[in-house]
């Protein structure tokens, strides 16, 4: 997978995110991530992929900008 299609990807799963928190009700966002007792909720574990997939997002346009400047300067 070549730098553009990592990027499209990432967005794409970005935005497929906001889909699913978009999609639940707020009853099934605060239920419990698992039945062992836990305090965390499925909100909490989505929260936490979109903003992993955020950074690895941003982290990827960086690469890209970087790489597409200095293929520039080497012309």
């Amino acid at each position: 997978m070549n730098d553009l299609e990592n990027l499209e990807s990432l967005y794409c799963a970005l935005l497929d995110m906001y889909d699913v928190e978009n999609a639940l009700s707020d009853d099934a966002l605060n239920q419990p991530k698992d039945s062992d007792g836990t305090d965390i909720t499925v909100r909490d574990c989505i929260s936490d992929v979109i903003r992993f997939l955020e950074g690895e997002l941003e982290y990827a346009e960086v690469q890209v900008t970087t790489k597409a400047a200095r293929a520039r300067q080497n012309k």
